[in-house]
């Protein structure tokens, strides 16, 4: 990083074309269930294709597009690629409901949705009850982004202070309240994470919380690539796979919620935690947010696993 505390450049897609040309090969993301990976050569390249796509689509800058699919490499280029092209990305959570959810796209005034095929019915049955006409698109979570991108793309000017991501709050006292992050909000949101847990250019982030989550966004996404360093992005999390994803894929830092820390303190039991414990040695550190870790479950855990 040019600076401990600010970023290499001031927008997703400047930070995105610096690493590509500074680190080309080095892997930005890795997606165990494919085994398949994105340097950040290609990275750039995928999300010049994605901005492709949308441009073909007959969306504007500014325009809000919208996704439903869980983790994979066709969600993470598409989470980074709308911004890249200047567009704002709406991130849909299933678990929200089909009443919330419509409110979401209706206020939204989102123009296309991606979404895979289990999610398909959903956003149908949501569409039709929105007067406005809303485009789906159904996409593989894991074939990425595959349209052919013209070696004469125009790309439009992309500044700090633009809108880029445009989420909501829960709703739990009241209509969901749209909050929109900058490109500035973002990078700073990635920033604060990269700084206060000295995540560099040599660091491998775990992100199994899905992508419609600020804390996949902000912190497993973005933190990664502020600092140049890797995310790995199983499709979502599975407490058989944890711990064998983090090895296999040399991870030495994760961030989940206190639900997850309980299950794998749970699935404990089953393991051999004195061979699992050497094979964690490079882990770093846990992150656990989103809500109030218990504190016997927060000392437990570090106990157990050997992660602070």
């Amino acid at each position: 990083m040019s600076n401990e505390y600010t970023p290499v450049a001031d927008t997703v897609r400047a930070v995105i074309d610096h690493y590509a040309a500074q680190q080309p090969d080095a892997v930005f993301a890795c997606f165990p269930e494919t085994q398949t990976q994105l340097t950040y050569r290609q990275l750039k390249q995928a999300v010049l294709a994605q901005t492709a796509e949308l441009q073909a689509c007959g969306l504007e800058t500014g325009d809000t597009v919208s996704f439903m699919m869980c983790n994979g490499q066709t969600t993470l280029v598409l989470f980074l690629g709308a911004m890249y092209g200047g567009y704002v990305i709406s991130p849909l959570n299933p678990a929200a409901g089909q009443e919330q959810l419509q409110y979401v796209v209706g206020h939204s005034d989102t123009k296309l949705i991606f979404a895979s095929e289990e999610f398909a019915p959903l956003v149908e049955a949501m569409l039709a009850a929105i007067e406005r006409p809303i485009h789906m698109q159904l996409k593989d979570v894991d074939a990425g982004c595959h349209f052919e991108a013209p070696t004469n793309l125009q790309l439009p000017p992309v500044a700090a202070a633009d809108d880029a991501m445009l989420m909501y709050t829960s709703g739990t006292t009241g209509r969901p309240k749209g909050v929109m992050l900058t490109n500035k909000n973002l990078l700073a949101g990635g920033m604060n994470t990269a700084v206060a847990h000295e995540i560099d250019a040599t660091d491998r982030g775990m992100c199994v919380l899905p992508l419609c989550h600020i804390n996949a966004q902000c912190v497993t996404v973005m933190a990664p690539l502020v600092s140049g360093g890797g995310v790995v992005m199983p499709h979502n999390f599975s407490v058989g796979n944890f711990w064998p994803h983090i090895i296999a894929e040399q991870c030495t830092w994760f961030s989940v919620v206190p639900t997850i820390i309980s299950y794998l303190m749970h699935q404990a039991n089953d393991l051999d935690v004195v061979e699992l414990k050497q094979q964690l040695a490079g882990v770093k550190f846990g992150r656990s947010a989103s809500a109030a870790l218990p504190p016997a479950l927060h000392a437990g855990f570090e106990e157990r696993f050997g992660i602070p």
